[in-house]
């Protein structure tokens, strides 16, 4: 941004061990998720609400892996690094709001269709705001002031204990509702 501060170099490099560490929790969570929805396919096709639900879990964990990489490339400045995340941040909520409207067509003429997705309009609604709270501070760091990085942070960690709950709800509903217990064993 013209006239901003710019963020001393150092700060940026104090941050670099928490973001790494969010890169790899969301790298490592990602690649659990993947497997556990891999296990759960035919109940995760079956109805669009979780396909929502499956996409949005593993786009926001590869969110944070990128949000998060974009910190520890060198000789990056606040205002380019500002920019990148309010763009990845940006993108992640506009995917959610694209996915939510695939969803919601996609059910809206079954019964009671709309009415069962309330609660993912809930979620997502929750979601996107939490994507304005982390662009707000990505526009903070974008600006050169060093508090955006708390924002950030707090949004990263947010997503990843958000991601987690949601796919945990979402493996347990779809094995209530085929009656599985959740192995790929036979009963």
């Amino acid at each position: 941004m013209l006239g901003a501060t710019e963020i001393d170099a150092q700060i940026i490099a104090d941050w670099r061990v928490f973001f790494g560490m969010a890169a790899g929790t969301a790298a490592g969570l990602a690649g659990l998720v993947f497997v556990a929805l891999s296990m759960h396919q035919k109940g995760i096709r079956s109805y669009p609400p979780y396909r929502y639900r499956a996409r949005s879990s593993l786009a926001s964990l590869m969110m944070v892996f990128v949000l998060s990489s974009l910190v520890l490339f060198p000789g990056q400045t606040s205002e380019w690094l500002g920019l990148q995340e309010l763009v990845v941040i940006g993108a992640e909520g506009a995917f959610l709001t694209w996915s939510f409207l695939r969803a919601r067509s996609a059910v809206a003429n079954l019964p009671l269709g709309l009415t069962l997705l309330r609660p993912y309009q809930m979620r997502t609604i929750l979601a996107v705001g939490l994507c304005l709270f982390g662009m707000a501070g990505a526009a903070l760091m974008w600006a050169g002031l060093g508090a955006g990085f708390y924002i950030v942070a707090g949004f990263s960690v947010a997503t990843i204990v958000w991601v987690v709950i949601n796919t945990w709800a979402l493996v347990l509903g779809i094995t209530e509702e085929d009656g599985s217990d959740g192995t790929s064993g036979s009963k």
